[in-house]
């Protein structure tokens, strides 16, 4: 039998379906993940950075291949979805901040934090006023804690 769709209920959806999604790319990654002599220094369920370039046969624009984004030069890789790095050819500082605006972040910020420091930011949340039925959005301040790091240099 059918499930009848309504449309207080959208469309069709399971929540095991992006489950198994999600459980399926973290397990094809696990492999890439642990090269040996190939330190994986970063990674979410699509992307990966290691120290050493992959070989070219895994490199590629076909389904299946991985796409080389990026070359960089140094990085402050200070806990999963908190680092930034420098791109090799454009020099570009690519950040990534889960939780806050990562472009409101500078270079020296993330010195800081990989020192341990808090530092100030600001962050977007989305509140939803039930008197006038309006979704506000707001720029609040918010206060990030790092973690101390050893410095390691990233060599080929």
């Amino acid at each position: 039998m059918k499930p009848k769709l309504s449309k207080d209920r959208g469309i069709m959806s399971a929540v095991q379906i992006s489950a198994m999604i999600s459980a399926y790319a973290r397990l094809s990654i696990n492999p890439y993940k642990n090269i040996p002599d190939n330190l994986a220094i970063a990674s979410n369920t699509d992307s990966l950075i290691l120290r050493k370039p992959l070989d070219d046969n895994l490199i590629g624009k076909g389904l299946g291949q991985w796409k080389l984004e990026h070359k960089f030069k140094d990085g402050i890789f200070i806990k999963p979805k908190l680092y930034c790095y420098r791109d090799y050819e454009s020099n570009e500082l690519i950040r990534k901040a889960s939780g806050i605006n990562a472009c409101k972040l500078s270079y020296n910020d993330y010195i800081e934090l990989a020192k341990g420091n808090t530092i100030s930011t600001e962050k977007t949340v989305f509140n939803v006023n039930w008197k006038n039925l309006i979704l506000e959005v707001i720029n609040m301040k918010t206060k990030v804690t790092g973690i101390k790091i050893e410095e390691k240099t990233l060599k080929n």
